[in-house]
């Protein structure tokens, strides 16, 4: 194990180091990342796994709140509410499979 100097800070650092513990500067980067701009000077966040996943997540977790709000107005544990229980567990459980298969 070799000590360098940081190229970013100029601190000493291992040269096992994934990245500067002082400034954060990636050591061995594995790829340079592209920089995006926008007009307004904002950030720009890419995700791997698209929206569909998480719309569904959100529809599973209506569904499912939808459920236990029958329960508490119809106050006993009928076969509909938990039907919509089930129905949106299941859905969301789906929705999150789906979006850690796909994720990249």
């Amino acid at each position: 194990m070799a000590i360098i100097d940081c190229v970013e800070c100029g601190k000493q650092i291992s040269d096992k180091a994934a990245a500067c513990p002082h400034c954060g500067n990636p050591m061995a980067a594995k790829a340079t990342p592209t920089p995006i701009e926008t007009r307004d000077g904002g950030a720009v966040t890419t995700e791997a796994t698209g929206k569909t996943y998480k719309l569904w997540q959100a529809v599973g977790a209506g569904v499912f709140l939808l459920g236990l709000v029958s329960c508490a107005y119809v106050g006993e544990m009928s076969a509909g509410p938990v039907a919509l229980i089930l129905l949106g567990s299941a859905i969301y459980i789906a929705a999150s499979i789906g979006a850690w298969w796909k994720h990249a």
